[in-house]
Parts: structure tokens; C-alpha cells; sequence
């Protein structure tokens, strides 16, 4: 009995399973087909909504232009005389005028500027110009007194060696060679004294005419030093002579 009714009974499921089953897999396809249709619709609906956006935007553009252009159109025609265009001319050529003092003007100011500075400059240059010329005259007294304890034939003016020759006084740097070696020996035959000797390059001795040499050398017998020199010539060997 219990086997014959557990039967009917799994037999009474079976069936109203069955029948449920297919029933809702049908409501299913139908939901589909019109999720499907629906998904159609609103991917339809988004593409005309984007349409219908540009299209706006391009109206709104339209209606600013058409704004813009309706003020120009609106406005009236002002008719400038030629007396107002004359006195218009007359002012711009004004204010050019006015344009060019003014930049004329600024120069001028930047020049003055610069002419301040410069002054500035010239001043200190001129306190520095007197410093330096005391340290210089110092200077002078302190190179005469070193030069005149050597010799009397030289002394110091203006910053410069001098010389009194019979043309006057002469810068010594400005004497032709032959004066210049014939002061230089002069001057060494005096601090050497009895019994010394001086060398003389060739160059200097060929620069003394005739007359410089044979004073130089009575200088030097006078004193008593000896002078050793070398002079050109067409010998072949080395020849040496004294100059009495």
C-alpha cells in the first residue's frame, strides 16, 4: 500500500513538474524577444538623441551668428563730413608730435642720466688721476735720487729719463743709438774708475761715428778703463787693435 501510493503520488509531481517547466522556459523566450526588441529600441533612441543634440548646437551657432548679424544690419549708417576727417588728421598729426617730444624727451633724460653717471666717473677718475700723480711725483723724487747718485748727466722730469744735450734737454729714450751707448759708457768709465773694464756689443760700437768713438776712447785713457768691443770688417780672421 505505501509503495502503491508513493507511485501515484511521484506520478502526480512528475506530471505538474513537467507542465511547469515548460510553461516558464515559454515566458522566458518571450521575455527575451522583447528584452532584444527593447535593447533595439534604446540604441535606436540614443542614436537620434546624439543626432538631435548636434543639430542644437548648430542651431544655437545659427541663432548667435543671425544675432550678430541683425545688430550690424540695425545699426545706422554714421556719415563722417570731410571737415571731421580733416580735424581728425589734424589731431593724429598732434599726437605724433606729441609722441615724438615725448620719446625725443626720454633720450634726452637718458642722456643726462648718462651724462650724470659719467661726470660721477670722471670725478673719481680725476681723484684717482691725483693719487696716482702724487705717488708719481713721489715716485719722480725717488728715481732721481737713485739716478743722480749714479750720474749728473741724467735726471728724471716728467716721468721721463732726460738728457742735457747741446739742442736742449732730450727724452734719453729719443737719442740716436751712438748718443745713447756713448752717455751709457760715459757714465760706466765714471763709476768704474782706474783700472776697470767695459764689454760693448758690436751693434753699439758700429753705431758711434768716428768723432763719438775717438771721444769715448780718450775718455776711457783718461780714466784709465778699458773698453772691449768688436767691430765689422772684411778680415777673414779675428785681428785685435787698440784705440789709443
Amino acid at each position: 500500500e505505501q509503495i502503491a501510493k508513493a507511485k501515484k503520488a511521484l506520478a502526480e509531481l512528475e506530471e505538474t513538474d513537467h507542465d511547469s517547466a515548460e510553461r516558464i522556459n515559454g515566458e522566458l523566450a518571450n521575455l527575451d524577444e522583447k528584452i532584444r526588441k527593447l535593447e533595439q529600441a534604446l540604441a535606436a533612441a540614443r542614436e537620434r538623441k546624439t543626432q538631435l543634440q548636434h543639430k542644437r548646437e548648430e542651431a544655437i551657432k545659427r541663432q548667435e551668428q543671425i544675432a550678430q548679424l541683425r545688430k550690424v544690419v540695425d545699426q545706422e549708417i554714421t556719415i563722417v563730413s570731410d571737415q571731421e576727417i580733416e580735424t581728425a588728421q589734424r589731431l593724429l598729426d598732434i599726437k605724433k608730435r606729441y609722441s615724438q617730444d615725448m620719446q625725443e624727451l626720454i633720450h634726452q633724460v637718458a642722456l643726462w642720466d648718462r651724462r650724470a653717471a659719467m661726470r660721477y666717473q670722471l670725478a673719481e677718475a680725476q681723484a684717482h688721476a691725483e693719487q696716482f700723480r702724487h705717488a708719481a711725483n713721489a715716485t719722480e723724487d725717488v728715481l732721481s735720487d737713485m739716478v743722480g747718485k749714479v750720474t749728473k748727466r741724467l735726471r728724471i722730469e716728467d716721468e721721463r729719463l732726460v738728457v742735457d744735450t747741446d739742442r736742449g734737454v732730450e727724452p734719453f729714450g729719443e737719442l740716436s743709438p751712438g748718443e745713447r751707448w756713448r752717455i751709457a759708457l760715459e757714465i760706466a768709465v765714471e763709476q768704474l774708475g782706474q783700472g776697470g773694464m767695459v764689454t760693448m756689443p758690436q751693434e753699439a760700437w758700429d753705431a758711434l761715428d768716428p768723432v763719438n768713438r775717438a771721444e769715448i776712447a780718450k775718455i776711457a785713457k783718461e780714466v784709465g778703463v778699458v773698453i772691449l768691443t768688436a767691430e765689422a770688417s772684411a778680415d777673414t780672421t779675428i785681428i785685435s787693435e787698440v784705440i789709443e
